[in-house]
């Protein structure tokens, strides 16, 4: 839990994450994190408010989003894995991660599948992940 105001944020918590950013960091990794003067209702992980809106729109970050592992207690507790990959993706991470559990594993594909049939996850929002993916993949090789 990070009850800080959202000054306190800007001028310590953001300060590395401009930094990076300016530096080109090509990938982050969110965190389950609740931050209720950002996002009342969600921890980072699976918040649009925090990852589309404070990561990419306001700092700016182009790169690879991706998750901590879904499975750990901040999102587990709240959540199926399906749930928890879904509306990772749904608020902008490009890369879930769900450590050991291969029926974990299983759940969450199966669920982002369905969510792309179902039209909550848009075919758009997908490009968007497998374009920013297969840059740094380029970056990287």
């Amino acid at each position: 839990m990070l009850p800080h105001t959202r000054r306190r944020f800007e001028v310590c918590e953001w300060k590395p994450f401009r930094a990076a950013i300016a530096c080109g960091v090509p990938a982050m990794m969110t965190a389950h994190v609740l931050a209720p003067n950002l996002d009342p209702d969600a921890p980072a992980s699976v918040s649009r408010a925090i990852t589309t809106g404070l990561l990419r729109r306001e700092l700016g970050f182009e790169g690879v989003v991706v998750t901590d592992d879904l499975m750990m207690e901040g999102i587990a507790c709240r959540m199926t894995a399906g749930e928890a990959a879904v509306q990772s993706i749904l608020a902008g991470a490009d890369i879930v991660l769900i450590g050991a559990d291969e029926q974990k594993q299983r759940e969450a594909v199966d669920a982002v599948k369905r969510a792309v049939d179902e039209g909550i996850l848009s075919d758009q929002r997908i490009t968007e992940s497998i374009t920013r993916i297969a840059n740094l993949k380029q970056l990287i090789t």
